[in-house]
C-alpha cells in the first residue's frame, strides 16, 4: 500500500504545469520553458519571484536594521518544501502566495529563511496587525479614560506606553 502511494505521487509530480502560475510549459517560448534549478515552475515564475524576493531585501523596513536577505533559491527551496502552498489553508498560485514573516521585523524578528513562510493574501491579511488591531483599540479606550477621570476629577493618569517595563526587584 505504501508503495502504490509512493508511485502516485512520482506519477502526478511529474506535471508539464508551473506549480504556480499553473500554465503549461512551452518548448519554444521564451518564459514559459521549466526553470533550471526548480523543474516545478516556469522560467518566468522564477523571474517573477527574483523581483519579489529583491524588492524584500531593498525595503525601507529591511534598511533600518540589517537582519539579513533571503536569497532567491532559499525562498523556492522553501516553497518547494511546502509544496507551493500556503502553510495555513493549502491556496497555490503566484499571485495567492506572498513572504511573510512568522517573527515581524518591528518585533526583532530576522530577515532570513527560518523566519520566513508563505502565506495566501486572505491568510496574511488575518495574521497581519492581529495584536497591533487590539493594542490600538485598548489604547482608545484608555485614552478615552483618561480624558474622562480628567474632565471629571482634574487627575492626570500616566500614558499607555507600548514597551513592557519590567519591575526591578
Amino acid at each position: 500500500m505504501n508503495h502504490f502511494v509512493v508511485r502516485l505521487r512520482e506519477i502526478f509530480s511529474k506535471s508539464t504545469d508551473c506549480r504556480l502560475c499553473f500554465r503549461s510549459f512551452k518548448p519554444g517560448h521564451p518564459l514559459r520553458h521549466p526553470c533550471k534549478n526548480f523543474s516545478e515552475i516556469c522560467h518566468g515564475c522564477s523571474i517573477a519571484e527574483n523581483g519579489r524576493i529583491r524588492y524584500n531585501n531593498k525595503h525601507k523596513r529591511n534598511r533600518r536594521k540589517p537582519t539579513g536577505k533571503i536569497t532567491v533559491h532559499s525562498w523556492l527551496s522553501l516553497l518547494r518544501l511546502h509544496e507551493w502552498r500556503c502553510i495555513s489553508c493549502g491556496v497555490g498560485g503566484r499571485h495567492q502566495l506572498s513572504l511573510d514573516h512568522v517573527e515581524a521585523l518591528s518585533d526583532g524578528g530576522t530577515n532570513t529563511v527560518d523566519n520566513v513562510q508563505p502565506l495566501c493574501l486572505k491568510c496574511h491579511a488575518k495574521k497581519d496587525g492581529h495584536t497591533k488591531k487590539a493594542f490600538s483599540k485598548l489604547r482608545r479606550c484608555y485614552r478615552e479614560f483618561r480624558m474622562y477621570v480628567f474632565h471629571s476629577w482634574h487627575i492626570n493618569l500616566p500614558k499607555l506606553d507600548k514597551r513592557v517595563k519590567r519591575l526591578s526587584n
